[in-house]
């Protein structure tokens, strides 16, 4: 059986996030770069919002320039999104470990000889992963990207948390996640496809005692609904925060929308971000 993460584990997952936080900063553009000035103005106010989605990064935005001086608000919109890709790199060294565990077999008996290899293989992973396009972009200062690159990896990360363990809180905050995830991009379908077929791939391989009490007949008809009942309701109210954020940025005022009229625009634009959502960023991110 594989060990539980050790302080070395804990050690390098920091490295990576405290690696990523140095070149995302060194490797900046000197001011505000253009990919993310016209989100950084509809943040600041200056400008209404244009499309419904996504919305939440913008929404986040706006509430650091309601919290701050418009001048140092700037600065810390900047700040606070490097710390969050920092964050995703941290997160990732975690999760390509955990995947790798999976993969490699988790009762595998030469588990010690693959330590290494997989600590080394997980931690060039996450650095690389911190300096890809997609994440650089998303660095430059909360924009729409930025959250939903953030909550794609903290969907993932307490995905791999819940097949480790097979804990119920870990599938609850799992499903929570994905649900925000999925109101927020199309892409979090995939997501949740995704995590059915690795779950299903890898079941064989999970013989904990966990496992077995996770998967008794008894308490999966308890709490199969619960899960259920999780991911719609967290779906929900990531929705009603995208129209929350339409509204608060002076969107609704800009294109004529009533209040009435938002989940039917909030449908539209979803809609319409099904074939956007296959472009580079959002396949990088999952290859």
């Amino acid at each position: 059986m594989p060990e539980k993460r050790t302080l070395l584990d804990r050690i390098l997952a920091l490295a990576v996030g405290v690696v990523g936080f140095v070149l995302l900063l060194t490797w900046s553009f000197p001011g505000i770069h253009p990919y993310a000035w016209n989100d950084m103005v509809v943040g600041g106010g200056l400008l209404p919002q244009g499309d419904m989605l996504p919305g939440l990064g913008l929404l986040l935005s706006r509430f650091v320039f309601s919290v701050f001086p418009f001048g140092f608000a700037v600065t810390a919109n900047v700040v606070i999104a490097k710390l969050m890709m920092a964050a995703c790199g941290w997160m990732a060294f975690g999760m390509l470990s955990g995947m790798m565990t999976l993969v490699s077999g988790m009762g595998a008996r030469d588990w010690r000889r693959r330590t290494t290899a997989i600590r080394i293989a997980s931690f060039v992973g996450a650095v690389a992963f911190v300096c890809s396009d997609p994440i650089w972009h998303a660095a430059q200062g909360l924009t729409a990207a930025t959250m939903v690159i953030f909550i794609t990896v903290v969907t993932f990360k307490l995905f791999v948390k819940f097949l480790e363990t097979a804990s119920l809180g870990y599938a609850i905050s799992t499903l929570a996640a994905t649900g925000f995830l999925c109101a927020e991009t199309p892409l979090g379908w995939l997501a949740l496809g995704l995590g059915v077929f690795m779950t299903v791939r890898y079941l064989a391989q999970l013989r904990t005692d966990a496992w077995k009490d996770f998967l008794d007949p008894v308490v999966m008809q308890r709490t199969k609904w619960s899960m259920t009942f999780v991911f719609i309701g967290a779906f929900l109210f990531g929705a009603f925060l995208e129209m929350l954020s339409f509204a608060w940025l002076d969107g609704m005022r800009a294109s004529g929308v009533t209040y009435g009229e938002l989940p039917v625009r909030y449908a539209l634009t979803y809609a319409g971000l099904v074939p956007d959502a296959m472009d580079i960023h959002g396949w990088c991110l999952f290859l």
